[in-house]
């Protein structure tokens, strides 16, 4: 049960990140609403598993009331949904290159290393809010097929190395399951070519699909 749980948060991420890449601007106020709920949530329990260990459910029940109310937030203010679209592939971009100069990003100062992650949230969120539809298939595509072909690369992982599921929790279960990825062991340019031909073909059949459909 232990492995089953982290397994399925996987499996339920991948499915995410295929309908963020194809149906990303139709359903953006839904997606939106349901990575905001998870990555609130998980950010606050790590935050208050460091930082406040002695609260014990109430870490779940604090946790669970940030997720929910970023997800309602999400949800009901459509610019503000926008803006946190924007924001995720800047931090999607963001890891990719901290991943890709991991001696450089190891040398700076924690506050620094977090400072360029939230300028990058910002500035990518305010150029998302500013673009509006175009930008919006451009980032919900790049960011779901980013999404999906990073989370599949630990599931094939998983494969060999199944026991380290076990030792995974469900809310950190993308961290800890990382060093498992088939992509840590190819050249990076072995990840990025699916992720542009996916992000690719998600905005064709995104631009197919809303020829004349909702605007935000």
């Amino acid at each position: 049960m232990n492995s089953f749980l982290p397994v399925l948060l996987l499996v339920l991420l991948l499915v995410l990140g295929i309908i963020y890449c194809f149906w990303g601007y139709k359903y953006l106020k839904v997606m939106i609403m349901l990575y905001a709920l998870f990555a609130g949530g998980s950010f606050m329990f790590n935050l208050l598993s460091e930082s406040a260990p002695d609260l014990g459910n109430g870490i779940w029940v604090i946790s669970i009331a940030v997720g929910l109310v970023l997800g309602l937030l999400a949800f009901f203010f459509v610019k503000f949904c926008i803006f946190l679209a924007g924001g995720i592939l800047g931090i999607a971009i963001f890891n990719l290159v901290k991943g890709a100069n991991p001696a450089y990003f190891a040398s700076l100062d924690s506050i620094y290393v977090f400072l360029i992650g939230l300028a990058c949230f910002i500035i990518l969120g305010v150029i998302t809010l500013a673009a509006k539809k175009h930008l919006i298939i451009i980032v919900t595509a790049v960011f779901g097929a980013y999404s999906m072909v990073y989370v599949a690369g630990i599931l094939i992982g998983l494969i060999g190395s199944p026991q380290s599921a076990a030792s995974a929790s469900v809310t950190t279960a993308v961290t800890q399951l990382a060093p498992v990825s088939v992509w840590n062991s190819a050249p990076s340019w072995a990840m990025m070519l699916p992720v542009a031909v996916l992000a690719i073909i998600g905005i064709f059949v995104q631009y197919k699909r809303t020829a004349r459909g909702k605007k935000y």
